[in-house]
């Protein structure tokens, strides 16, 4: 799932990207910053995913690192900046970013993806458990 994303992050990163003088950095940021995210937790989702050979098991575990992967997303993005009533740079702004990544994520990307996943998981259990 992280996989899915990074791939929709550099895709929707060559849409942003200006091809004027001026250069918008901002796509190249966010995809660094999901790379350096995304690496330690698959690092540690990789030990997890082989602990059990169960479909469900690796559907949440699966889940649950897509949803770490957007809390902790959504708090480096929002650094210091404001995020609803919080003060920027406090650490209320930054778990609210990190919990709002995770809602919205979940919402417009996490059920498809999600969803996917398990369709393809239950169809391949018998090659892939």
């Amino acid at each position: 799932m992280i996989n899915l994303i990074s791939v929709i992050l550099l895709i929707s990163a060559l849409f942003w990207i200006n091809n004027g003088s001026l250069k918008n950095e901002y796509p190249y940021d966010l995809l660094a910053i999901s790379t350096l995210v995304a690496v330690p937790i698959i690092f540690f989702q990789y030990p997890l995913l082989n602990f059990k050979r169960n479909w469900l098991y690796k559907s949440i575990v699966f889940y649950l690192s897509m949803v770490a992967f957007l809390f902790v997303l959504g708090m480096i993005t929002a650094w210091n900046q404001m995020v609803g009533d919080n003060e920027a740079g406090t650490w209320l702004a930054r778990l609210d970013a990190g919990l709002r990544m995770s809602i919205y994520g979940q919402i417009f990307g996490g059920i498809v993806g999600f969803g996917t996943i398990i369709l393809i998981n239950l169809s391949l259990k018998e090659k892939l458990f």
